[in-house]
This record gives structure tokens, C-alpha cells and sequence, in this order.
């Protein structure tokens, strides 16, 4: 697993707000919701909760989900983590919304730079996701993978089809390994690129569907990364 830091309170609070304000993704996982991770973004926060607002239309129990434990991660240039308590699940018309407490500190994780393999230039990978319910595809060259992600290059008219709370599928293979991965993602950043393309990077989900692709990722990596040559190099 990747290392982790507890970051002190100021510093939580700030890395907080720089995501209330970019509308940070988020992945919330409860006992109380299921087995499956549910995805949103930060829609507000005051002093003492954060408005996760949700994507898709998950069905929530308030009088079940309300003061349960839930843990939290989003992502802001980094990975953040945090433990916190389901403090409402209010809806309006078709949007779903979670407030969480507001915790006082959290963790970011550091990425171990073995387990992220820059693979050669005819990488590729297959995006698939959904907007306004018509379903896209596109091929992307796949720069790099980690056991927590991936950043890969496209069109930016591809890119600009990807709504900010889409989650993309990800179906790709290792260079040196003729295994195929498929494991759902989300878009954490788009930098733009030259010859009017774009820089996406993505952070896969932790729902239970695609756990075994993700293990076997992070297996082949640790093992393979720093002996596996870059192909065409």
C-alpha cells in the first residue's frame, strides 16, 4: 500500500478548502450504504460539514445512513483521506447530496515511485464513459500507470466530452505482460498538451468490481516495474 502522512490541522483545513473550492472528486464508502463506494464531489463545507453532492442516483436510507461511519477520499493534486460520521443524505429533485463532519485533520498519500511504470509512446489505453446517457469511447496513449492510477494523452475534443463527474473505464495492457486490465476511474486533472491534445489523469475507484484487476496491477508492478525495460527504448 502506498505511505500516508497525517498532515497537522492547519494544513487540513487549507488543502479542505482548495477543494470545496474546485469541486473536488470524491469516493465515500460506508457500511451503512453497501458494499459499493459511491462517487460525488465537494459541493460546499462550513466550520463543522462538507457537502458531498453524489453522482448517478444511489439509493440512500437516511434514517440508516445518518451518524454511521464512513471513510472519505478525494482528490486535489493528491490523494487525501478521511474518517468522518454521515451527518445528513439530503435530495433535491433528481440531485443526492451526503454531509459528512468536518474532520480536524488528514492523511495524503505518498505514491512509492516504483509502483508507477512510464511505458513507451505506442501505449495505449481505451476510455469509455457516459454523458447525458450516450455512451463514448476513444483510444489514448497511455504515458504512465500506477497501482493507484494513470495518465494518459488525448484529443481535446475527447477530453472536453468528459464531464467533470464522469467515471471513465479504463481497459488497457502492461507492455511486458499480455494480461488485460479493466478498472474504472475518475479524471482528477486536465492539463493541456501540445498539438491540441490533453493531459488526463486519472485516479481508480475502489469499488469491489474491479478489486481483483487492481491487486493483480499492483502485484505486476511491484514485481516487474524496475526490471521491466520501456519497449522501444
Amino acid at each position: 500500500m502506498n505511505p500516508t502522512t497525517l498532515l497537522d490541522q492547519n494544513q487540513s483545513q487549507l488543502i479542505i478548502d482548495q477543494a470545496i473550492r474546485g469541486q473536488a472528486q470524491v469516493v465515500l464508502e460506508s457500511s451503512a450504504i453497501g458494499p459499493r463506494s459511491v462517487n460525488g464531489f465537494f459541493l460546499s463545507g462550513d466550520t463543522r460539514a462538507l457537502l458531498i453532492e453524489l453522482t448517478g442516483h444511489p439509493a440512500l436510507n437516511p434514517t440508516v445512513v445518518v451518524n454511521s461511519e464512513c471513510d472519505v477520499q478525494f482528490y486535489n493534486g493528491k490523494r487525501y483521506r478521511f474518517a468522518s460520521t454521515i451527518q445528513g443524505a439530503p435530495q433535491w429533485g433528481e440531485s443526492r447530496a451526503i454531509a459528512v463532519r468536518r474532520p480536524d485533520v488528514i492523511t495524503v498519500s505518498e505514491r512509492r515511485r516504483l509502483l508507477r511504470a512510464t511505458l513507451a509512446p505506442s501505449s495505449s489505453v481505451e476510455l469509455t464513459w457516459q454523458n447525458a446517457g450516450a455512451p463514448y469511447r476513444c483510444m489514448a496513449n497511455l504515458l504512465n500507470v500506477g497501482a493507484g492510477g494513470l495518465a494518459c494523452r488525448v484529443s481535446a475534443d475527447a477530453a472536453r466530452g468528459i464531464a467533470p463527474d464522469a467515471t471513465v473505464m479504463a481497459s488497457f495492457q502492461l507492455p511486458w505482460q499480455g494480461r488485460s486490465y479493466r478498472i474504472s476511474a475518475n479524471v482528477t486533472n486536465k492539463t493541456p498538451g501540445s498539438d491540441n491534445n490533453m493531459i488526463l489523469g486519472l485516479a481508480f475507484d475502489s469499488n469491489a468490481e474491479c478489486a481483483a484487476d487492481r491487486a493483480s496491477l499492483q502485484e505486476s508492478l511491484e514485481r516487474s516495474v524496475e526490471a521491466a525495460p520501456v519497449v522501444g527504448a
